[in-house]
């Protein structure tokens, strides 16, 4: 999984960041995105809709992004501040997330293979 700081995100995708300690912060390591319901200590959380307000309270997510009008209702949480959060959700989630590309085809330099060991045979198909 990727770790980032919040004030990389922030500048990734143009977010003003505020709270008690912007400078403290600005250091906070955040490696997911997720909802306020389910977001934990390490994970950035969004409000898109604001039906959703009232989990601010009790989210666990590190910090919040969410537009500059909803921004006193996060308290003392760090908080990404844009005019649209909803459009930079996914920008910020796939910034997050690991890569799909897997390890590198071939045989690793540091394998080792008994010299007693046996392999099978390869069919083509």
């Amino acid at each position: 999984m990727t770790t980032t700081t919040l004030a990389e995100l922030a500048a990734l995708v143009g977010a003003e960041l505020r709270g008690l300690d912007p400078a403290a912060a600005a250091e906070l390591e955040i490696d997911g995105v997720a909802a306020l319901r389910d977001a934990g200590p390490s994970e950035l959380s969004f409000l898109v809709d604001p039906r959703y307000a009232g989990e601010l309270e009790g989210t666990r997510a590190a910090a919040v992004l969410l537009r500059a009008d909803q921004a006193a209702l996060a308290g003392a949480l760090p908080t990404l501040v844009l005019e649209d959060p909803s459009g930079a959700v996914d920008q910020l989630a796939a910034a997050l997330a690991p890569s799909a590309e897997g390890p590198a085809p071939g045989v690793h330099p540091s394998a080792v293979v008994d010299p007693t060991a046996t392999l099978g045979r390869s069919e083509e198909h």
